[in-house]
């Protein structure tokens, strides 16, 4: 009796095995992208469809794809779009650095106030400065 149990545990196993020789045949075969083709769409997709990127004019075309190190290229976009909507429309300064600041994770709500009045003085060449210093230390929500 034990003897057949045995028997049956080891064909149970066997099954197994050859089912999972059977799923990783399959799963070597499908067409997986990349990680960085991933981050890419991901990314492509978060822009296209954010209404914070909608309402500041960028567009998934504006900002270049294709490798992570073109991070600093689309924090750089992002930059550039902030300082021209404040140039064409100075009366909601605050609002665009307000939502300049909630593009990054690390930055707490009472720092964003205190950041906001710092920078609200500022004129455009000094504001791209901080708000570069800015997007080097904290990381941006993406």
């Amino acid at each position: 009796m034990e003897r057949e149990k045995f028997d049956d545990i080891l064909s149970i196993i066997k099954e197994i095995e050859k089912k999972n020789s059977e799923l990783e045949k399959y799963v070597s075969g499908l067409p997986i992208l990349s990680r960085n083709s991933m981050l890419e769409k991901i990314t492509q997709d978060i822009v296209k469809n954010n209404k914070l990127f909608k309402e500041m004019g960028i567009s998934s075309n504006v900002i270049p794809m294709g490798s992570v190190k073109k991070e600093p290229l689309i924090i750089q976009n992002i930059i550039n779009n902030t300082i021209s909507n404040i140039q064409a429309n100075p009366s909601k300064k605050v609002i665009y650095l307000r939502s300049f600041l909630n593009l990054f994770d690390d930055i707490y709500e009472n720092d964003k106030n205190v950041l906001v009045q710092s920078l609200k003085d500022e004129n455009s060449e000094k504001l791209i400065e901080k708000m570069t210093s800015l997007s080097n230390i904290f990381k941006l929500k993406m």
